[in-house]
């Protein structure tokens, strides 16, 4: 990679954010359902293109229930804080993200304009008032999203899943959509682009903008209904048709099924 080149996509990202900020909080809340899904998801191709990050998706088209219609759990694999832009850009959707995201400078504001549900680990009762949150959205047509993985990972494994949010599939009857993602370099599965441990947001940015013909690839999976099944059941499934899709172990029993993209995973630099 030229580095010329990733400075000057990690300066127009940069200068992008403060405008994202308020289209967020200015643009999106005046505008109705429809125009509102429209600007989300052209805004997060745009933020997604500054940074030089190419999107695909693979498997049938994402899309909206029909109005009256309860709307869909969506749920994948966590590999870095752009999946929701890659998710977003297909669907528009309120993800469940950890409290910390929205007192982060710039990002956080941007997450509150796009109606993230804050979750804070810490508190324990606070997890009814979140499920009471999303089963309230879901019911009102409105598609909502989680990391099941509760954490993120380099992108070539799948973790165990949590089951304590699935219950709001249960209580609302939302089908559950799962996705997986992949993050390549050049075409091939990499590491590199992944938001993990310790590593400083603005490092992980540089590595962004600085990987080669980088693409973010989203699986659409089976879709499949709650069908009578409790939360623990359903994360299992979820567990297992995640782990299939990623050609990965299964964390809920140990098995795998080896696929060309995670053999091919390059590590991250």
């Amino acid at each position: 990679m030229n580095y010329a080149v990733g400075l000057y996509r990690f300066i127009r990202m940069i200068l992008m954010i403060p405008f994202l900020v308020v289209i967020a909080a200015c643009v999106f809340p005046r505008k109705g359902e429809q125009e509102y899904r429209r600007l989300v998801q052209l805004w997060s191709r745009r933020l997604l293109a500054s940074m030089g990050i190419g999107l695909r998706l693979k498997g049938p088209e994402l899309r909206y229930e029909e109005p009256g219609k309860t709307g869909l759990l969506l749920l994948c694999n966590h590999t870095s804080f752009l999946d929701i832009f890659a998710v977003d850009a297909f669907l528009c959707s309120r993800f469940v993200a950890k409290a910390e995201i929205g007192r982060w400078p710039f990002l956080g504001s941007i997450a509150r304009g796009v109606r993230t549900i804050f979750i804070d680990r810490k508190n324990k009762r606070g997890i009814l008032g979140i499920l009471e949150q999303m089963e309230l959205a879901l019911k009102k047509g409105e598609n909502v999203i989680f990391f099941p993985e509760g954490t993120t990972s380099p992108g070539d494994r799948l973790l165990p899943l949590h089951s304590n949010l699935f219950e709001a599939a249960v209580a609302s009857g939302a089908d559950i959509q799962p996705l997986v993602l992949r993050y390549t370099e050049r075409g091939e599965q990499t590491t590199r682009m992944a938001y993990v441990g310790q590593m400083s947001i603005f490092r992980c940015l540089w590595h962004v903008v600085t990987t080669r013909d980088a693409a973010i690839e989203v699986e659409v999976l089976p879709r499949f209904s709650v069908d009578g099944m409790n939360r623990h059941q359903l994360c299992r499934k979820a567990s297992r048709v995640m782990s299939e899709g990623l050609g990965v172990a299964d964390p809920a029993d140990g098995t795998s099924l080896p696929r060309e993209t995670a053999a091919g995973c390059k590590a991250g630099a």
